[in-house]
């Protein structure tokens, strides 16, 4: 899935917590975010996309959050560089993720009722 920079952009630009800027990330490759209960894994993105949003959270944090670690709260949950080697630069790789939603679990994208 390709994520936009406008739409990463938009949310720096419209957000005043880094807790809200991890996720409205999150939701923006997530669509059905209000139904998940847990993600276990991490997203991966293409390389150039992730310098991109760690360097706005830098630069967000550094404006918002003065005494912490800058980009602290992305380093440690947000997406994943490792192995985007085959990504595109804006492109985000969900296959490492194992969803749980309510009444429902999908492994690497495939669904299975719990029942």
């Amino acid at each position: 899935m390709l994520i936009d920079k406008k739409d990463v952009d938009k949310i720096f630009d419209e957000s005043t917590h880094q807790s809200d800027v991890c996720i409205a990330l999150y939701k923006l490759v997530f669509k059905n975010w209000d139904n998940i209960i847990k993600i276990e894994g991490w997203p991966t993105i293409g390389k150039k996309g992730g310098e991109y949003i760690m360097s706005k959270c830098i630069d967000f944090d550094s404006k918002h959050h003065k005494k912490v670690l800058k980009g602290g709260l992305w380093m440690n949950k947000g997406f994943s560089t490792l192995s985007s080697e085959d990504l595109d630069d804006w492109e985000v790789d969900l296959s490492s993720c194992q969803i749980i939603e309510k009444g429902v679990v999908i492994h690497n994208e495939k669904h299975e009722n719990q029942s």
